[in-house]
């Protein structure tokens, strides 16, 4: 159940949604992309914040009744999606939002779950959103998702140009056997230091990325051959 709950919390945290869940007014969990949403700056400062104070006057009333549904109707209350709120950053900024409300249980407990988007596009908002959903949390490398886009520019480089790349696909061998060892938080750990190993590579032609839990991507263009190989077998010996 621990390792379930740890993974949702780390695809909730992956998400370029701002997602909170709120108890009893009070933010219980908030999302790497909410707290960048509204400027703080890690979750222990927001967790200290009623939600009433990162909204407008006019949009604590919204709140108010469509909390009070929640409340009474328990679990059955359907979703509420797209409600225009003006929400108030850590520095004072208010942001036009388009807010979506919903039933959740958070570590056993029921408890109010809140999306925000912005109502406007800002081009600086987005390209933060942006970024943070190319990133994997844990490692601070990027995830699949950019891997897979720029395994397909690499791809098309090939095509178009005849340029060569190298793609390495590592796998960290039994690693059950060290999840089951040393816990999850210290296999983390073990994660975390082998993303520093490989980042020693990395430079402006070497793409690095964590593909799932035990496995990591690498893409190296204009190598060659011999190249490539040598990089692998030094790998090889420094992770060991």
């Amino acid at each position: 159940i621990r390792d379930v709950e740890h993974r949702c919390e780390l695809l909730l945290d992956s998400s370029k949604d701002a997602i909170a869940y709120i108890n009893d007014g009070m933010h219980i969990y908030a999302n790497s992309s909410y707290l960048e949403f509204l400027d703080y700056d890690d979750i222990d400062e927001m967790i200290c914040i009623p939600v009433m104070d990162t909204l407008s006057g006019d949009s604590q009333e919204k709140f108010k009744e469509i909390g009070k549904d929640f409340l009474n109707s328990n679990s059955d209350a359907k979703p509420v999606e797209n409600v225009a709120l003006t929400s108030i950053r850590e520095d004072g900024t208010e942001i036009p939002v388009l807010a979506s409300f919903s039933h959740a249980s958070y570590d056993g407990e029921s408890c109010l779950q809140i999306i925000l988007r912005p109502e406007e596009n800002s081009a600086e908002l987005e390209a933060k959103l942006k970024e943070m959903s190319q990133i994997d949390l844990l490692t601070g490398l990027y995830n699949r998702s950019y891997f897979m886009d720029a395994l397909h520019e690499s791809k098309e480089g090939a095509l178009s140009d005849d340029s060569k790349a190298a793609v390495y696909y590592l796998a960290i061998d039994h690693f059950h056997s060290v999840k089951a060892n040393l816990g999850i938080g210290d296999a983390d750990f073990v994660l975390r230091d082998l993303a520093q190993i490989l980042e020693t590579k990395k430079s402006d032609k070497v793409t690095l990325a964590r593909l799932s839990d035990d496995v990591f991507g690498m893409i190296i263009n204009d190598t060659t051959d011999a190249q490539a190989m040598d990089v692998a077998n030094s790998l090889c010996k420094e992770v060991e």
